[in-house]
């Protein structure tokens, strides 16, 4: 039995409980390497990020090339492959989300991560990093469309056994906060995320949170 107002929390992956870029980034510059693209830098590949995989590799192609959407099928690919054996080397769980987290489930809460980044690294990281802690965890697939679509939501509904109502979606992107506008469930932003604070200039979450803890206290007493 749980004792908090809000008894769902749902977490995007990237910029908000682990810091993937490094490795992102590396699995960016092999695949821009073995095409004989431009490689980028940290900063850039951040940037690029919060709307899925293919939409990273558009942002890293050089323009003319990404218009070809089947070299851009064959690079994308590419670079799943190779992330898939990166993908834990070098990302690091942000300061004080695990303490969060497990607070959070020790108080009966169902915790699910709803996420663009492809499906096959998301089932690799989430077991590596947290273990059993997220009920829920799925990225993009055929099955599961991009965020800010709200049947994200409602499928992490179905298989943590909870309602909207019970619900609200921690991310750090205007993608994340849209996404539980599209839900009509509260959002809360990290300042922490890859674009801080200035990533809800114009899609302004319910709250913006500065440590991992105030997750804690907005479940248990509410907004």
């Amino acid at each position: 039995m749980s004792d908090l107002s809000y008894s769902c929390i749902l977490f995007d992956l990237d910029g908000t409980v682990i810091d993937t870029v490094a490795d992102c980034a590396c699995a960016i510059n092999r695949t821009m390497e073995i095409f004989s693209f431009p490689k980028h830098t940290n900063d850039e590949v951040r940037s690029y990020l919060n709307n899925g995989a293919r939409m990273l590799i558009r942002r890293a192609m050089p323009e003319k090339e990404a218009a070809n959407e089947k070299l851009v099928d064959e690079v994308l690919s590419t670079y799943i492959g190779i992330y898939r054996g990166c993908c834990t080397v070098d990302s690091k769980v942000y300061d004080g989300v695990m303490e969060m987290l497990e607070q959070l489930s020790s108080h009966g809460a169902k915790l699910g991560i709803v996420t663009n980044k492809p499906d096959v690294q998301t089932k690799i990281m989430i077991p590596h990093y947290f273990g059993d802690l997220f009920g829920y965890f799925e990225g993009n697939s055929d099955k599961a469309p991009v965020k800010p679509d709200a049947r994200r939501v409602d499928m992490a509904l179905e298989v943590l056994g909870k309602k909207r109502i019970d619900t609200f979606f921690v991310g750090d992107s205007a993608v994340d906060v849209q996404t539980a506008k599209n839900a009509d469930i509260p959002s809360v932003g990290v300042a922490w995320g890859f674009a801080g604070v200035a990533a809800f200039a114009e899609n302004v979450p319910t709250r913006i949170v500065y440590s991992a803890s105030e997750i804690v206290q907005i479940a248990k007493k509410g907004f």
